[in-house]
């Protein structure tokens, strides 16, 4: 949420709504060859995925997601004492998402979620990994809503102040082709006027 004023010393709350958004689940198949660096793998012991974004982009009625499941796994290997390694691999993706009413350079927020990773051994140097994906898109709108800041009354009225937190803030602003991002955390919310 962001503060305006205008012209006539109204303020004005802007806020992001949902204008639109997409969802899809995609199932991500593949084998990977352990290292020559690495020893071999003779137990899976633990998994763990994280999805990365590398393009988000807008297109007539759709969003073109392109990223990656980067993927880590611990393991016990072939050497002595059965010593514990690991490695670290990545699978890449790209997704077409439909998307009524978005046009392009209109921006667009992805994320994801790993709602199924599964890694087993095929033999000592090649693994398999597979994993459910859902993808998630939505298109940001501001809108605006005019607030109330004071009174205007006639001697015997009183007013009162103070500071409070109102809310927490994740904005996105867009320019034509570049876009900037910017967060910002326990916005407070301040006072108009001086003290009554």
């Amino acid at each position: 949420m962001k503060k305006r004023i205008s012209d006539r010393g109204n303020f004005f709350a802007v806020s992001c709504t949902t204008f639109a958004s997409a969802q899809s689940q995609i199932t991500l198949d593949d084998d990977y060859n352990v290292p020559d660096y690495r020893p071999d793998i003779v137990k899976v012991l633990k998994e763990k995925g994280e999805l990365h974004f590398d393009e988000v982009k807008a297109a007539a009625g759709a969003a073109w997601l392109k990223g990656r499941l980067v993927f880590r796994v611990l393991y016990r290997s072939d050497q002595e004492n059965g010593k514990i390694s690991c490695l670290k691999g990545e699978i890449p993706f790209q997704e077409k998402l439909n998307m009524d009413g978005v046009q392009e350079y209109d921006v667009i927020q992805a994320s994801g979620e790993i709602e199924d990773l599964t890694i087993g051994v095929i033999h000592s140097r090649k693994i398999s990994v597979r994993a459910v994906i859902l993808l998630k898109t939505e298109e940001p709108q501001e809108k605006e809503d005019e607030l109330c800041v004071g009174i205007e009354a006639d001697d015997g009225c009183e007013k009162r102040y103070r500071n409070t937190n109102i809310l927490q803030l994740l904005c996105m602003k867009r320019a034509r082709k570049a876009r900037s991002h910017c967060r910002q955390a326990n916005q407070m919310c301040r006072k108009f006027y001086g003290k009554a």
